[in-house]
């Protein structure tokens, strides 16, 4: 009887790879086969709904909303309504903390091999047990931008079952990966025909019918979060997308015929023409631009034109992707501006104990020039003594993301300052442009020695100030 069990096992076990295998199979051509991105996904998630044991395949793409929430845009098998019933998130919420808000967070695989018993599966869990499933597999469907030119693709494919072993989580997660590259090759080839149809179909008797109908296909664009127009050659916009109607502030309609440096008062990096000839001359240019917007608030983009030839090799049109790095710069600049006129001595340390950089105050207090301290270890400066037993545990706490400002005891052998004394402190400096959300371990240190002396002569300056102006009835801060 054990025989008879264990055959019909291994028996069982063949014929669900067979068919696993056979699917995964017939969805390889698919994706290299596929002219639509709607098609695509709706194919490919019928195909993996049939092999024995899959319940429920869905694929759902991240909205920037309140909620975070995950749209489904594709679904096949038992219980699509589930989807109706379930909202699911991106966000740290607890919508958000199940496999698939964890896959597109962490851009890896999330498998809930129990979610009966599986913590991270708590949100909706009894809908999903009502309807059979028992195990639960989400894979990222991420594209970088920086990867992709414009594009910008952020979703997961998730998948409920009866159970899943570890090749076929493997052969998923491979499957994943190359569905988010025919993606992104569907997208591109899009914008490629909406570059060149806008122009070329304008020429043609049926010049209205056929722009109408482009202009459907180019609706598409709308999924990436990135602002992108297209202008012909005398810079009249013949294609305007949702990310440039939320950014500057002007509907598709209003855009649309009127001259793009005019409508958003452009101001160059450099002169048009010089900008127009490296265009012409490689058929792209990058740089920052400063753009109005229809409430006269200025905005500072990062800006990629690619110009589009028709087969003689003339230019026919362009296409501008701007993504707004306002806040950035203006942090940049702010960041700027306090290191350097601080007088406060400042230094940024890296992970390695390095100086990475100093400002001013800080050389002169160490009577040495900063590009010479730049690149040094901290231990050299400060002397070892201090660096082993009271700066290195310091630094590695700021390492480890503690953010808290923490003292540093001035050692005897530092620089001294007549009548007055030291104190030094260091705090974790997260990476540039990450987001608060990801929560990024910090690749540095700021340290900090200030004078004691000239901060309590401050402090009594401005009690003085605040003194003077109650006498005399103002208010002062």
């Amino acid at each position: 009887m054990n025989q008879v069990d264990e055959s019909r096992r291994v028996e069982d076990a063949a014929a669900r790879l067979n068919s696993s295998l056979l699917a995964l199979s017939r969805c390889n051509r698919v994706l290299w086969q596929a002219r639509e991105e709607q098609e695509l996904l709706q194919s490919i998630c019928q195909i993996l709904v049939e092999p024995a044991g899959v319940r429920l395949v869905w694929i759902g793409y991240c909205e920037d909303d309140a909620e975070k929430t995950v749209r489904p845009v594709a679904g096949a098998g038992n219980g699509l309504d589930y989807l109706d019933r379930v909202k699911i998130s991106w966000g740290n919420s607890d919508a958000g903390r199940g496999p698939v808000g964890n896959a597109i967070r962490t851009a890896r695989f999330c498998w809930v091999d129990d979610i009966r018993t599986d913590p991270r599966f708590s949100h909706g869990r009894t809908e999903a047990l009502a309807l059979g499933y028992l195990s639960c597999a989400a894979f990222p469907l991420v594209a970088d931008a920086g990867s992709h030119g414009f594009l910008d693709l952020r979703g997961a494919l998730t998948l409920y079952a009866d159970a899943f072993d570890r090749g076929e989580i493997e052969r998923y997660a491979d499957l994943a990966s190359n569905l988010t590259c025919a993606v992104a090759r569907l997208r591109s080839n899009l914008a490629d025909e909406v570059t060149y149809g806008v122009s070329a179909l304008r020429a043609r008797k049926d010049q209205k019918r056929a722009e109408e109908a482009l202009r459907e296909r180019a609706q598409l664009l709308d999924l990436t979060h990135d602002t992108i127009f297209v202008r012909d050659m005398n810079d009249v916009i013949t294609f305007w997308n949702r990310g440039a109607e939320e950014l500057y502030g002007w509907k598709s309609e209003q855009a649309v015929g009127k001259v793009t440096h005019q409508l958003t008062q452009t101001i160059f990096p450099a002169r048009l023409e010089e900008i127009n000839a490296e265009l012409f001359r490689t058929g792209r240019w990058e740089g920052e631009l400063i753009h109005t917007k229809r409430d006269g608030t200025q905005v500072t983009v990062a800006s990629r034109w690619a110009l589009q030839r028709d087969a003689d090799g003339k230019p026919t049109a362009i296409l501008e992707t701007n993504n707004d790095i306002t806040e950035r710069k203006r942090a940049e600049y702010l960041t700027r501006q306090v290191f350097e006129s601080s007088p406060d001595s400042i230094a940024i340390v890296g992970n390695d104990y390095r100086y990475q950089r100093v400002n001013p105050v800080y050389a002169r207090f160490w009577g040495m020039p900063a590009e010479k301290i730049v690149g040094m270890h901290i231990a050299d400066l400060v002397g070892r003594e201090v660096f082993e037993q009271r700066a290195k545990s310091n630094l590695d706490r700021c390492f480890a993301g503690d953010g808290q400002l923490r003292r540093v005891v001035c050692h005897p052998s530092w620089p001294e300052v007549p009548g007055d004394q030291l104190f030094a402190a260091a705090a974790g400096l997260a990476a540039g442009g990450s987001r608060a959300r990801d929560r990024p371990r910090p690749d540095g240190a700021y340290a900090c020695i200030r004078s004691l002396a000239r901060g309590a002569n401050a402090a009594r300056a401005r009690q003085s100030r605040h003194d003077d102006g109650a006498a005399g009835g103002l208010d002062c801060p």
